[in-house]
């Protein structure tokens, strides 16, 4: 009679154990919820490398910060979770993270990483979770081109700022504060070019000694937004700008775009 009873015990509790190992439980956890499976594809692009930067929280907490290389892991990466709903954020190798995992930051003296980024929102309140990541470029590269001028910018200085110095993973928002970079133009050449990040406002200024003359600021992102360009596209475009000093006169053209403008050149 005892070894049926201990039979009819044993069975039932075994069964119960495989179930909860299955599903990445154990009969003592009855303090968490059981994790849930995260399965991420990479869409991928040409001009990124296939090594992702991957971080997830919920609320304030971050849960998991890594990098993967997508061409090793196809179709997916696979990370067990917790149970819930995650914010998922995804940016290509190399670019620098800050200490909170939030922001991507320019330093100041640098121009704009060549960053493309991704956000989403995971359900991951079942067993699997599933979400693609689709990197979005979040640099405008600027050409700024000068006519009139023998001799190209040599001894030039130019000197570039602005308002704003990164941005945020949480939804990819400009982040507030002091950006300078100074471009280097190579040797005879008459144009410079640097990368900035996803602009707040038309903050953005060139200024410096050009053809051996001081130039004060002049207001570029005021003209950028004259153009229409929309700093809050998913993707943003490169631009190009002609300024002739000579004539007082600058050209916006934008990538894609059949036709730019011209405008009066006003310094501030």
């Amino acid at each position: 009679m005892r070894k049926r009873f201990l039979h009819s015990f044993i069975l039932p509790a075994l069964i119960l154990a495989a179930g909860a190992a299955a599903t990445g439980c154990s009969v003592k956890e009855d303090r968490e919820p059981c994790p849930a499976v995260l399965h991420v594809s990479y869409a991928g692009r040409p001009e990124v490398a296939p090594v992702v930067g991957l971080m997830a929280w919920d609320g304030v907490t971050e849960r998991f910060r890594t990098a993967v290389d997508f061409a090793r892991h196809t179709p997916y990466w696979d990370k067990m979770v917790r149970k819930g709903v995650l914010d998922l954020a995804a940016w290509n190798a190399g670019t620098q993270v800050s200490a909170n995992g939030r922001h991507v930051l320019i330093p100041v003296g640098s121009q704009c990483d060549s960053l493309y980024a991704f956000h989403t929102i995971v359900d991951a309140t079942g067993e699997d979770a599933y979400a693609e990541v689709s990197l979005l470029k979040q640099f405008a590269t600027v050409t700024v081109v000068f006519g009139s001028l023998s001799g190209g910018l040599d001894g030039s200085v130019l000197v570039v700022g602005g308002n704003t110095c990164g941005f945020d993973l949480a939804d990819l928002s400009p982040v507030p504060g002091t950006f300078r970079f100074e471009p280097r133009p190579e040797a005879g050449a008459s144009s410079v070019s640097f990368r900035v990040p996803r602009q707040s406002d038309d903050s953005l200024t060139l200024s410096g000694i050009v053809g051996g003359v001081e130039i004060s600021p002049i207001p570029l992102g005021r003209y950028i937004t004259l153009m229409g360009y929309d700093w809050t596209e998913p993707e943003l475009r490169d631009i190009t700008v002609r300024i002739d000093l000579v004539i007082g006169n600058i050209r916006i053209d934008v990538e894609e775009w059949e036709d730019g403008a011209w405008f009066d050149l006003v310094q501030l």
